[in-house]
């Protein structure tokens, strides 16, 4: 399976490595790479890595919408029947 890579951006390093020290200093063993993955996101905003993944394919799709012509014409019709 091929990994997708995500942009990391942290808009200040410094409250990043805070929240980090926070989080770690909190445990009592050491985090597994699911964990830091939630940290990392954590400290820039995410509620966790799966929020963080989904934000990030959000973006990629309104930055790069369909082109008009791959989406199927709209029948009128059929929204008629299935709104009644």
């Amino acid at each position: 399976m091929s990994r997708t890579t995500h942009a990391y951006a942290a808009p200040d390093l410094s409250a990043l490595a805070k929240n980090l020290k926070r989080e770690l200093d909190a445990r009592t063993d050491l985090p597994g790479h699911v964990e830091l993955l939630n940290m990392l996101t954590r400290a820039v905003g995410f509620r966790n890595y799966q929020h963080f993944k989904a934000s990030r394919a959000a973006e990629e799709r309104l930055a790069n919408p369909p082109a008009a012509e791959t989406q199927p014409a709209v029948d009128y019709r059929r929204v008629e029947l299935t709104a009644r």
